[in-house]
């Protein structure tokens, strides 16, 4: 899967945020995907697969964790240069603004797949849709 969240990413991501958030010379941080296809495309279905129910909630509570720092930063931008899909599109809502190319697509699927977003609380993701417009160039 292109730029697919997994276990991996959401370390480096995190440990990333951490030396932003300890670094006074950072400004802005901008988030965006390797390559043109997505910005992130979801989660890793195939490492969902193989968790329990145990350590599937340490996955979803250590994500929320990272979309609390992401959310506590001063200023941060979405470069959404893809498709930003499940925790892609959680990502883009954390950040103060998400600039994206036309024709891209952004959503969750997760009922799809039997389950809801779990990075952010659905509440807060309702409400920044509502509140936040996304922009082409």
């Amino acid at each position: 899967m292109l730029n697919a969240l997994n276990s991996q990413n959401h370390d480096e991501l995190g440990d990333c945020l951490k030396k932003v958030r300890a670094d006074d010379d950072i400004r802005v941080l901008i988030l965006t995907g390797a390559g043109e296809k997505a910005f992130i495309a979801g989660a890793d279905i195939n490492e969902l697969s193989q968790q329990t129910p145990v350590n599937g909630r340490e996955f979803t509570l250590y994500g929320q964790e990272i979309i609390h720092r992401l959310e506590t930063l001063g200023s941060r931008d979405a470069a959404i240069n893809g498709f930003a899909l499940g925790g892609g599109c959680e990502l883009a809502l954390a950040c103060t603004l998400s600039r994206s190319q036309p024709q891209r697509q952004a959503g969750t699927a997760g009922s799809e797949l039997g389950y809801i977003p779990g990075l952010r609380p659905v509440r807060s993701g309702c409400r920044d849709c509502a509140a936040k417009a996304w922009r082409t160039n």
